[in-house]
């Protein structure tokens, strides 16, 4: 008889890693505070890594343009309020559009 895929494996393999000692603290203690630890923390990222078949969030330099409006935004200018209900309608819209508008629209910003 089959078993399930959804078995647990063993885990068997270590990852060593050298980090700041003030950025593991900190990050332990962001961490702490949603009920994870370290160890915790690279398990989901590395299944991430599975699931996704690759980093599960954009990695990029950014461009003048974006660094002026980020610089902008942490000033707290040029922000235009917005209600929860928009939010959630153009969240709503941006995940209906296909897959493949989404990636020629990211590609063309860079």
């Amino acid at each position: 008889m089959k078993r399930a895929s959804s078995i647990t494996h063993m885990k068997d393999s270590f990852v060593h890693s050298r980090i700041d000692k003030n950025d593991k603290a900190r990050v332990s203690f962001i961490l702490d505070e949603i009920g994870l630890n370290v160890s915790d923390a690279i398990r989901l990222f590395l299944k991430q890594v599975i699931i996704r078949k690759g980093l599960p969030f954009s990695v990029c330099i950014p461009n003048a343009q974006t660094i002026a409006a980020m610089e902008s935004a942490e000033k707290g200018e040029d922000l235009e309020p917005v209600t929860l209900e928009q939010l959630h309608s153009q969240f709503q819209a941006y995940r209906k559009k296909p897959v493949k508008a989404l990636k020629k629209k990211r590609s063309s910003k860079k």
